[in-house]
């Protein structure tokens, strides 16, 4: 008897071990059926991080205390992104006008209490919203989920930020990376 037990352990282990491999083989980019988020995935978030040609939006956030590699993945996207402005959020702003291909940055310190307030405009334009530190709290990951799942937007969970796409031509998904 615990011979045939032991036999079917080591199967079920040597199983999972060629799971696991199987796994660590299509990491990168397995699932993203869209080809805009695949190639945004593995040319920007997937490779070390390094600054385009344009810093601008760079140094604006390292002057808010941003993290560097976060910074410079946001510049990234930015310049894939070929958006044109960029709108810093901090301590509950108002956003006054609402233009085509900007960039909207929810940064850690600013609270998310109004975020319908903030959403309902910007959801209506093709722009992207980042959310920074959305793990700081509960009720900031609880708004980062409410955004998942209630407005029509892809959405990229990076860990250290989340962003949202708006863009009638993508499908509503969520990725987690």
């Amino acid at each position: 008897m615990p011979r045939s037990f032991n036999l079917k352990n080591r199967l079920v282990r040597y199983m999972l071990r060629i799971g696991s491999l199987g796994h660590i083989r299509h990491f990168r980019g397995h699932g993203i059926h869209s080809p805009y988020m695949y190639a945004m995935v593995r040319n920007v978030l997937m490779k070390h991080p390094r600054l385009q040609q344009a810093t601008t939006l760079y140094t604006n956030l390292r002057r808010f205390q941003v993290g560097r590699r976060t910074a410079t993945y946001i510049q990234n996207l930015h310049s894939y992104c070929k958006y044109t402005h960029t709108v810093i959020l901090n301590n509950n702003e108002q956003i006054e006008t609402i233009l085509p291909h900007t960039t909207y940055i929810i940064l850690s310190s600013a609270k998310l209490d109004d975020l319908q307030r903030i959403l309902a405009p910007i959801g209506q334009s093709e722009c992207i919203l980042y959310v920074l530190a959305p793990r700081y709290s509960r009720a900031r990951y609880r708004a980062c989920q409410r955004i998942i799942h209630t407005a029509d937007c892809v959405s990229v969970d990076k860990g250290s930020f989340m962003f949202f796409i708006f863009n009638r031509k993508l499908q509503k998904q969520h990725y987690k990376l």
